[in-house]
């Protein structure tokens, strides 16, 4: 990867997940996800499936969410999507950072997005989120 100049990161995780791998588990994640009512997001929601935005209660069927799970993210679609209606502030909530790094390889150079995880494997949580609340209280 690093010969041919392409951008990696090692997940830790114990399979590939959005492959074939994980087919197995659809039939029980599905019925499982089934017994949930969805309602319509309250705030936009933007989708790394679909790489638009979600607006409705519909889409989040147990289909959508298995297609989390086994369909490839669209991360620089949704990120270019979301970059033509102006520059945004990226808050990774996951517990490694992994989509501030991608969100960041996808930016355009010129874009004065910015994006920040709270969390990390290294602990100074606390002060991450601290820091990122007193940020976008003085904006």
């Amino acid at each position: 990867v690093k010969k041919k100049n392409i951008i990696a990161q090692i997940l830790p995780v114990s399979f590939a997940f959005h492959s074939h791998h994980i087919q197995p588990a659809e039939q029980g994640y599905c019925d499982y996800l089934r017994s949930f009512a969805y309602k319509r997001p309250d705030i936009p929601y933007l989708s790394s499936v679909t790489g638009t935005f979600i607006d409705n209660a519909e889409v989040f069927a147990a289909d959508y969410f298995w297609d989390v799970c086994r369909k490839p993210i669209l991360i620089k679609k949704a990120v270019e999507y979301n970059e033509t209606r102006g520059s945004f502030f990226y808050l990774d909530c996951g517990p490694f950072g992994t989509m501030t790094n991608l969100i960041k390889q996808n930016l355009d150079p010129s874009s004065m997005s910015r994006t920040q995880a709270l969390l990390s494997p290294f602990g100074k949580d606390v002060s991450t989120i601290t820091k990122v609340a007193q940020d976008i209280k003085n904006k």
